[in-house]
């Protein structure tokens, strides 16, 4: 439920991006709505059939997050105006690929906890993007969106207000992962 909750927020947050002067397509959405299809269907066969193994439907819905946290981190790393963004994201992103090779390995307890570890990672990594998308809106190194990217805007630094420059990014990192966990995002 969370991957699908993160497969809507990839719009919006896409949308925030391209008013923070991005203007290249991501081409991996259209495939990640589509493995999240497919693996919803193999997960709804193995809670059929209980017996049935939980690894290939978790190695796919694993490949399919990291690919997201692998977008959004390219993404994040392009804004202007978001020093540190880029290597924090790629790191990230390395992450999310290493943690993706262990699902196939594993037994399906294991694995689908890994799979939680993908989704964690991929929101933290949407929460990033979603932070240097606004710090660079409001450092004015882009437009203020209007629209549905500008009520993003609205809502994300009501949950997550600007830091100031004493104070550490951690707990707006966290609190920006809780956004993209916890937002109501249009299907």
């Amino acid at each position: 439920l969370r991957a699908q909750r993160l497969a809507r927020a990839v719009n919006a947050v896409r949308a925030l991006s391209a008013s923070a002067a991005l203007d290249q397509a991501d081409a991996q959405l259209a495939d990640f709505s589509a493995v999240l299809a497919s693996v919803a269907m193999a997960v709804d066969a193995a809670l059929q059939d209980s017996s049935a193994p939980m690894g290939p439907a978790l190695e796919q819905l694993g490949a399919a997050v990291a690919a997201l946290g692998q977008a959004s981190a390219g993404r994040a790393g392009r804004i202007s105006g978001a020093p540190g963004a880029g290597p924090a994201a790629r790191a990230l992103a390395s992450h999310s690929h290493v943690i993706s090779q262990f699902i196939a390995a594993e037994a399906d307890s294991y694995a689908a906890l890994r799979a939680r570890q993908l989704v964690e990672t991929a929101e933290q990594l949407l929460g990033l993007e979603l932070l240097t998308a606004a710090q660079a809106v409001e450092a004015g190194a882009a437009v203020l969106p209007l629209g549905a990217p500008g009520a993003l805007l609205a809502a994300f630094r009501t949950a997550v207000p600007v830091n100031g420059a004493d104070q550490a990014p951690y707990p707006a990192l966290r609190q920006a992962a809780a956004f993209v966990r916890s937002h109501v995002w249009a299907a």
